[in-house]
This record gives C-alpha cells, structure tokens and sequence, in this order.
C-alpha cells in the first residue's frame, strides 16, 4: 500500500495532472468491491454499488475537465502508473482487512509497515537520484514535509488502518471520497477559490454516496 501505492501515486504526478490523478483515484473503491466480490468476502449490494457510484460521479463532475488528458499520449505512462497503484492499494486493503486479526496490534501493524515501506522507498530514491540537491529546499517545503508526514502520513494512514479493523474494506474505500470534499472546503477556506453550483452538486453526490454506503438503520 505505501511503496506500490503512494510510491507509484507520486510517480505517476510527475507525467499526469492532479485532476486527472485524482479522477482515476475514485476507481479505488470499485477495485475493491469487485475484488471482495471474486475472492467471496462480500455479496453484491445494491446499496453500497449506488453509494459508490454516485461519490464516482460526484468526482466526475469536479474534474470532468481532466478527462480530456486520458487521451494525451504524453500521459500514458502516468496514467498506466496510477491505475497499477489504485489496484494495489485495493488490494493492500483486502489483506489488511484479512490480516486485521492477527497478534500485533493495530499500531504495530503500521509501524511495521510505515518503516520497511521507508527503507525500501529510500533505497529506490538512491538508486535512480544518488546525489541530493538542496539547493531549492525552503523553510516553507521543510515544514510541508512535516506536516504530511505526521497529518497525511501517521494520522491518515493510522485512522485508515483503525476502520480496516472495525469495517468492510468496500464502506472504508469509500470513505476516501470525502477527501475530495474536504480539499474543495480548504481551497475555498484559506486559497480563496471559488464554489460553483457544479461543485456543490458534487460534493452533495460525494457525501450522500458516503452515507448510502455507511447508513446502517439503528435496532
């Protein structure tokens, strides 16, 4: 999930846009419903397909624009990239959620993970980068740096790996729609960018997939 997901992920960005990466991104849910459902971890549900699709069309509308780049031939490599990525972390999802039983515990688990993953990713960058440059490091990337590693990193990956253990790994992918929804909130909040009707739409599609898929009626 960390080396062949986010490694590919962040590889991918340097051929494709945001939009377009963040457009293939939403496919992670389907990866996953369709692989619990050959491997016979879950029944197909009416419910948590329309939930999915609807948060898929949600994104849709928000980067509809990128979907123009899936046809650049300067893309292909990027595209190819993430889509391995979005399959491999469908399926780091479904092993964890089978290895979420085991003797460690959930934070052993993730530091585990969270430094083989490190090493292995720094062996690679030594490999195809060996000479450092700082010559274009700021105070300002530093501190973004940290801020993803603690925020995007420990505590994203440390709550994701949490609902792997209390949820189906279908209803937690989903989750990872209102991602897209947060990030509209902030740009609009702190980079003053602009709302549409559209966007708004879409992100009402997003939080109502999101709630079909995790709505369960209280007994």
């Amino acid at each position: 999930m960390i080396v062949l997901a986010n490694g590919l992920t962040t590889y991918s960005e340097k051929y494709i846009t945001s939009g377009l990466a963040s457009l293939i991104s939403t496919l992670s849910p389907f990866f996953v419903l369709i692989l619990n459902l050959i491997l016979g971890n879950e029944k197909l549900s009416i419910k948590t397909t329309l939930g999915i699709l609807l948060g898929m069309f949600g994104i849709f509308l928000i980067y509809q624009n990128s979907l123009s780049d899936l046809l650049n031939p300067e893309y292909r490599q990027g595209v190819f990239a993430i889509l391995i990525a979005v399959l491999m972390w469908a399926i780091g999802t479904i092993i964890t959620k089978k290895g979420s039983e085991n003797s460690l515990t959930m934070l052993m688990n993730v530091s585990v993970q969270m430094i083989i993953a490190g090493i292995i990713l720094t062996a690679i960058q030594f490999i195809l980068t060996p000479t450092i440059s700082t010559e274009n490091w700021s105070l300002r990337s530093v501190l973004a740096m940290v801020y993803l590693a603690v925020f995007g990193s420990v505590v994203g990956y440390v709550a994701y790996s949490y609902l792997i253990t209390q949820m189906s790994s279908t209803k937690v992918s989903v989750l990872s729609y209102v991602n897209v929804v947060v990030a509209l909130f902030l740009g609009w909040l702190i980079l003053d960018e602009t709302i549409t009707s559209r966007i708004i739409i879409a992100a009402s599609l997003i939080i109502g997939g999101v709630f079909i898929v995790n709505y369960k009626k209280v007994k």
